[in-house]
């Protein structure tokens, strides 16, 4: 989107080249054309233009300064946006004496206090009427303290001093073409063909394609330092995902523990063991608290053991009667077998 419209485009392009009409005339016909809304936009042109001594002439420079310092008369200088490009100008030793002159009689600077007068001439009339022994140019840094922090510094207005601007197309040379072919070289009694375009044709496209684009650095900020935590604050905790591995003690377990033991039970279901199987089953209980859960006798086989191994039943009995097995099995219909194997163990016994 380009910063002007194509109307005032120009507009404004017409007031510059007006170099033979009194400056004021130009700034009235200037305010006159232009609401204060439109200031911004306009002087934000100019400014881009001015950054290139090449692009305006002598007179329109002069022109264009005193427009954009007539946009912000009625304010302070320090609050002009603009100010900081001014005082550069008037402190820039590579210019040209008149124009450093001419930005000081606006900012009214000690000797430099003609600015009515000046305004009452045509650019071509004071660029002519100019003294070059004038050398009474104050340094940056004065000029700076005298307009405050507002011209200290990078500009202040809305483009980046160190942005991209975006490249213009050359008018003397056609698209796609390349500008140092020999189609281009200076013919014998010919005139050259780059350079020979239409200047201030040139410099109104440039006026009304003036666009706020561009590529400007990016804005890097450190990251802020952190508050201490408040007490009413939750504390954020971040957990320690360095896991350690850890041994299984119980892989690789002996699993044939208590393999004769169930053995001899199995037998003891179907007929009456030896004194010696039947003291080997005892010992083995008693060195061995938890091998009864892994003997193979359930509530249902306890009858049998019974009728056949009473002594062996009343040891695995006592062991298992507070055991989880026994009650879970009395909780699903187990219980009157239980039961029931409990009084004849104790009736044999």
């Amino acid at each position: 989107m380009t910063i002007m419209k194509m109307e005032e485009t120009a507009v404004v392009w017409t007031m510059l080249q007006s170099d033979l009409r009194p400056i004021q005339d130009v700034l009235s016909d200037f305010n006159s054309k232009f609401p204060r809304s439109r200031y911004l936009p306009v002087c934000s042109s100019l400014s881009m233009l001015l950054q290139d001594p090449m692009i305006l002439r002598s007179t329109d420079r002069l022109i264009a300064f005193a427009i954009m310092h007539q946009c912000y008369s009625s304010v302070k200088p320090s609050l002009n946006p603009f100010i900081s490009e001014m005082i550069n100008a008037a402190c820039n030793e590579q210019a040209e004496k008149y124009e450093r002159a001419f930005l000081l009689h606006l900012f009214q600077w000690n000797s430099f206090n003609n600015a009515k007068e000046i305004l009452k001439l045509s650019a071509v009339d004071y660029i002519k009427t100019f003294d070059p022994k004038t050398d009474d140019f104050p340094e940056l840094g004065e000029l700076q303290r005298e307009y405050g922090n507002k011209a200290d510094g990078p500009s202040s207005h809305m483009f980046a001093d160190y942005a991209i601007k975006k490249l213009l197309h050359d008018p003397d040379v056609p698209r796609g073409c390349d500008p140092n072919s020999p189609e281009f070289d200076v013919q014998p009694g010919g005139n050259t063909k780059i350079g020979s375009g239409d200047r201030n044709e040139a410099v109104c496209g440039i006026l009304g394609s003036l666009t706020m684009g561009g590529l400007a650095p990016r804005w890097i900020r450190p990251c802020p330092p952190r508050f201490p935590v408040h007490q009413s604050e939750l504390l954020w905790i971040d957990p320690d995902n360095k896991h350690e591995l850890v041994w299984d003690d119980k892989m690789c377990a002996d699993t044939s523990r208590g393999a004769t033991v169930r053995d001899l039970l199995v037998k003891g279901l179907k007929v009456t063991l030896s004194p010696t199987e039947q003291e080997d089953i005892t010992t083995a209980l008693a060195n061995d608290p938890k091998l009864v859960y892994h003997c193979g006798i359930t509530p249902r086989k306890l009858p049998q053991l019974v009728e056949r191994n009473p002594q062996i039943a009343v040891e695995i009995i006592t062991k298992l009667i507070n055991s989880p097995e026994i009650v879970d099995s009395c909780k699903y219909g187990d219980e009157p077998a239980f039961d029931g194997s409990c009084k004849q163990a104790h009736n044999c016994s």
